[in-house]
């Protein structure tokens, strides 16, 4: 049968479910696992893949992703358990604070001044969690992200994991009604993930 199929019909073979070229299986590879995960991804972009292959000189993979996606770069953050991404364009400037630099103003908001300017403090993992933030005295490393001077706001974060390209994607249902999550992504390690609209945090939001 593989003699009568065309090279475009016996490429398609790799993405299947369980294929692999290794004769034996071990516990990092042989198993079959990652291209079809690659395809299934693309198609739920409404993309498409295509390879070309020389024996002798190489391959070729070719992706074809709309024109109506956004691609941008993105922080990459931990809130609590979770991971978000925020676009590199609402963040000027990434740094640490320490927690006791913050001041509690009226109906337990929070601000912090950095380089004598005053901003507005969002403690996402304590949104997050329900309620406003709660930070003591003790002397403590918050890392944050701080907008532009005229919208002085600046938001503490669990963690910053880094910044990565970041393709998005029209949130579902259930979650499109938040006007904190701006829209969705696939993380670097094929995990879904949410895009923040910082705009909707904060009392001026």
């Amino acid at each position: 049968v593989a003699q009568t199929m065309s090279d475009a019909a016996s490429y398609q073979l790799i993405f299947k479910n369980g294929f692999s070229t290794k004769e034996v299986v071990s516990e990092v590879s042989g198993r079959g696992v990652g291209m079809n995960v690659v395809e299934e991804m693309i198609h739920s972009l409404n993309g498409a893949i295509e390879i070309e292959s020389e024996i002798g000189r190489g391959t070729r993979f070719r992706l074809k992703l709309p024109l109506t996606l956004a691609i941008f770069n993105g922080a990459v953050v931990r809130i609590n358990d979770s991971r978000y991404v925020v676009p590199n364009s609402e963040i000027a400037e990434v740094g640490r604070i320490q927690s006791s630099e913050i001041v509690p103003i009226d109906k337990g908001a929070l601000t912090i001044k950095i380089r004598e300017e005053l901003y507005e403090l969002i403690d996402l993992p304590q949104v997050f969690k329900g309620g406003r933030a709660q930070r003591g005295a003790e002397s403590k490393l918050l890392p944050v992200l701080l907008t532009n001077k005229e919208r002085r706001k600046a938001f503490v974060v669990s963690e910053i994991l880094g910044v990565q390209k970041i393709v998005q994607k029209q949130l579902g249902d259930e979650v499109a009604s938040r006007p904190e999550f701006g829209a969705a992504t696939i993380l670097g390690d094929g995990s879904p993930g949410i895009i923040l609209n910082l705009r909707a945090f904060g009392s001026a939001a």
